[in-house]
């Protein structure tokens, strides 16, 4: 058996609902609040409904705001839903490179609403992921006093990576302009939105510790990581924070040496943690500690044409080939840093590319940007 073990992983959400996006109505039809990872469109309308006219299209809403609540009439009148709805929608940021793109799973939609005398008495709501099919949400009934009303997302809204459009269709009005609904808040929460490909995570035991590497592609209001190790995947022990980039487009690298690994596994994860307080876990993954065995480890990965860094235990550096995949030999230069530690420099025209690094029966595969 090789060791040590590693491992790659994507980030996964965990079950912290924080909010989307929200719409407060409060003399505006923007969104008053979304979450960094996304964007999202104003309220609008279609199918015929109507602002109510002059200073009534900004009503008072259940907060006591004047201008708090979104006022609409000229809704149909029978007794199921016709074609005018009012609309919310938001998009996942998107890159050109494809895995830096954000996926989200919207959890909840809610609002409040109030109808008039002769205002609609009902209402469906439906949403739509991408440009498939609109799924209704439910439907309820509306009343003369403001309420609030909550819908699902539907299981199959999960880990999406293309807008979300949310519609309500109000019913049951009197015919004409004679009545109408007030919206206020609407709101979507879903779990923490993470990118598609967080990036790798890799835990190496080397000498008498063990190296955890971990890279983002990409990152948006991020905070911190907590390094976090257990021995029996039941209790996990706080190693250490580390700071995170905050806001960046580019692969960022970040290590941490456990000086302290136990003797045998090691599950080693990480708690990510961004700005606005939402949090979500790695996979767990795990490096068998043997402080006598051979190993290396290489990072960043991918790396520049400078900036390699090479740890060793138990191995003779200077029995380090790189070649590429057809088998042609790399030059590289080797400055040591410590007895363990090298930086490994490529000549500035080498091709960007896959190559493999090997010290006698290790190996590590290499990418040069």
């Amino acid at each position: 058996m090789r060791h040590p073990l590693a491992t790659f992983f994507m980030l996964l959400s965990t079950a912290v609902l924080g909010q989307y996006a929200h719409w407060n109505c409060n003399g505006t039809l923007a969104p008053t609040s979304v979450n960094p990872k996304l964007t999202a469109s104003s309220v609008s309308i279609a199918g015929g409904v109507q602002e109510a006219a002059g200073s009534n299209r900004f009503t008072a809403d259940n907060d006591g705001n004047a201008d708090g609540a979104y006022t609409l009439d000229n809704w149909g009148s029978g007794t199921a839903p016709g074609s005018a709805y009012l609309e919310v929608s938001y998009d996942p940021l998107t890159f050109a490179d494809p895995r830096s793109n954000v996926t989200h799973t919207p959890q909840q939609f809610y609002f409040d609403h109030r109808r008039s005398a002769q205002g609609p008495v009902g209402f469906v709501v439906r949403a739509q992921a991408g440009a498939g099919s609109f799924i209704d949400l439910g439907t309820a009934t509306s009343t003369e006093n403001f309420g609030r009303s909550t819908f699902n997302f539907p299981g199959s809204f999960v880990n999406l990576s293309a807008r979300v459009t949310v519609r309500i269709y109000a019913y049951g009005a009197v015919s004409g302009s004679q009545g109408n609904m007030r919206f206020d808040d609407l709101t979507i929460t879903g779990l923490a939105p993470m990118p598609v490909e967080f990036t790798l995570f890799k835990a190496s035991a080397v000498g008498e510790s063990v190296e955890l590497l971990w890279q983002t592609a990409w990152e948006r209001n991020s905070d911190y990581f907590e390094v976090q190790r257990s021995s029996d995947l039941k209790e996990y022990l706080n190693l250490t924070t580390v700071p995170s980039a905050g806001d960046s487009q580019t692969q960022n690298s970040y290590t941490f040496t456990d000086a302290s690994a136990l003797p045998g596994v090691n599950y080693y994860r990480l708690r990510q943690v961004d700005r606005d307080g939402t949090w979500a876990f790695s996979k767990v993954i795990m490096a068998v500690f043997r402080p006598d065995a051979a190993a290396m480890v290489a990072y960043p990965n991918p790396c520049s044409r400078s900036n390699l860094t090479l740890r060793v235990n138990n191995l003779d550096v200077n029995k380090l080939v790189i070649y590429s995949l057809l088998g042609a030999e790399v030059w590289f230069e080797l400055q040591p840093q410590t007895p363990n530690n090298f930086v490994v420099r490529f000549a500035p025209s080498q091709p960007a590319g896959l190559y493999i690094l090997a010290i006698e029966n290790q190996r590590q595969r290499l990418w040069i940007d």
